[in-house]
């Protein structure tokens, strides 16, 4: 298994490391429909998008059970309105996928190791990556 998702075809591009990602801060960038985004390319890699009290309790019930492929990214919205000691527990599990987080405040999460996440989106081309570890 690679250290790296890389995927590009037409208007998407994603090239992500499998760790622990941080978009920190942004608003209006186009994150909260990249799932949906994604789904238009049947090869590319399979987000699964968390952003609801009733989802992230569901994760939380099938935490280390929740099936994960190798290229699946599993995409954390709004984790400061959800964040718990449990779910960090859970998501330092998952430290070799790829974990995408909608955190506005990173310091002080206890991840081993955080990369942030850029995504760019100009309303038809997407660029997700991974930037410096933090």
């Amino acid at each position: 298994m690679s250290d790296l998702i890389y995927y590009h075809q037409g208007d998407l591009l994603i090239q992500l490391c499998r760790c622990i990602h941080i978009y920190e801060g942004l608003s209006a960038t186009g994150k909260t429909f990249l799932p949906r985004f994604a789904e238009k390319y049947a090869d590319a890699p399979r987000f699964i998008r968390i952003s609801t009290k009733k989802e992230y309790d569901m994760l939380l019930k099938t935490g280390e059970n929740l099936f994960l492929s190798e290229d699946d990214i599993l995409f954390l919205d709004r984790f400061d309105l959800f964040v718990s000691d449990k779910a960090i527990d859970l998501l330092n599990d998952f430290e070799k996928r790829c974990v995408l987080i909608d955190y506005k405040q990173f310091i002080g999460l206890p991840f081993n190791t955080i990369r942030l996440a850029s995504i760019k989106f100009d309303g038809k081309r997407f660029e997700v990556k991974s930037e410096n570890i933090i």
